[in-house]
């Protein structure tokens, strides 16, 4: 068995020399507490999940016979998986992570956390909406734009997640023990 593993946050910081006129940045690298390792996990997962969904839209672009179907509902149950695992990581992050940045930083920068929740659920609501209606017997939808959406999505969920591992995490790292 492994031992724990050590996920850090790296920033950097810019720095002068007032000897020297060195101007650079140096990185720094942050331990990140065990709550904020899961979240970052979650992130991760998140993601992944995504991938599959997206490669098997793009696989069932590819194929248009009676098999499509069937492996239409195979896509509807990844984004189900999405959604699911978006829902539990934004209530894990309103458990561990909003208390904090409340407290300590303002409401303003929660309320922002929560709206983007709130967009990235909507996204994936859009998306099986979308999924149901392409993988139905009688499509009569794109699923080309089926993928747009995904595409999207996973576009959306990577900036927010960034922002918060590169920004959030690290604030709220230095008020966790």
């Amino acid at each position: 068995m492994e031992g724990p593993e050590k996920t850090r946050v790296q920033f950097s910081v810019e720095t002068d020399c007032a000897f020297c006129g060195w101007s650079g940045s140096s990185r720094h690298f942050t331990p990140l507490p065990a709550s904020l390792t899961r979240l970052q996990k979650q992130h991760e997962s998140i993601l992944e999940a995504t991938h599959a969904l997206m490669r098997s839209v793009k696989e069932n672009n590819r194929t248009r016979d009676s098999k499509s179907f069937m492996s239409g509902s195979v896509t509807i149950r990844y984004c189900n998986l999405v959604g699911k695992l978006v829902a539990d990581h934004q209530r894990e992050e309103e458990r561990v992570l909003i208390p904090i940045v409340d407290e300590y930083l303002d409401s303003t920068a929660s309320d922002s956390i929560r709206r983007e929740h709130q967009e990235i659920l909507e996204a994936v609501q859009r998306l099986n909406g979308k999924l149901t209606r392409v993988y139905r017997p009688a499509q009569d939808e794109s699923r080309g734009a089926a993928f747009k959406l995904a595409s999207d999505f996973e576009v959306l969920a990577r900036e927010h997640f960034s922002h918060e591992e590169n920004v959030i995490y690290w604030f709220v790292s230095l008020y966790l023990p």
